[in-house]
């Protein structure tokens, strides 16, 4: 013969799995919103050191060209980045312009946000007499 349930040792048990899987689903969420913030941020930055090497790279480009022109993209694309930081370089040969900032974190374990660092290198043009 089989026991019967006892409704009173399970009373409670609805809202205490209720809480656990609410709390799970609220982590999972904030998980991807924190994914896609960080992915949305990195492409800025990526964007923006194309943006910069190209101004580098190009004849007659500059180092602090190149600076300026990244710069005014962060500016104008509204950039979740924050303390963005543009650094470029130029030899005979190439052009280097790194992003480095922050996007803000919602995860308690990463309270100064989360870094992000995008670096473009690409040929210097020049003419080369045939």
């Amino acid at each position: 013969m089989r026991p019967t349930k006892d409704p009173r040792r399970e009373a409670g048990t609805t809202i205490v799995e209720a809480v656990f899987t609410v709390t799970a689903t609220f982590a999972v969420f904030l998980g991807i919103f924190q994914y896609c913030l960080y992915a949305h941020a990195q492409g800025l930055a990526h964007q923006a050191a194309v943006t910069a090497v190209s101004e580098t790279r190009r004849q007659g480009g500059t180092p602090e060209a190149g600076q300026a022109a990244g710069a005014g993209f962060l500016d104008s694309s509204t950039s979740l980045l924050r303390g963005a930081n543009i650094s470029t370089g130029r030899t005979a040969t190439t052009a280097t312009a790194t992003v480095t900032g922050t996007v803000w974190s919602f995860l308690p374990w990463q309270p100064g946000g989360l870094l992000v660092r995008e670096e473009v290198t690409a040929p210097v043009e020049r003419w080369v007499p045939r």
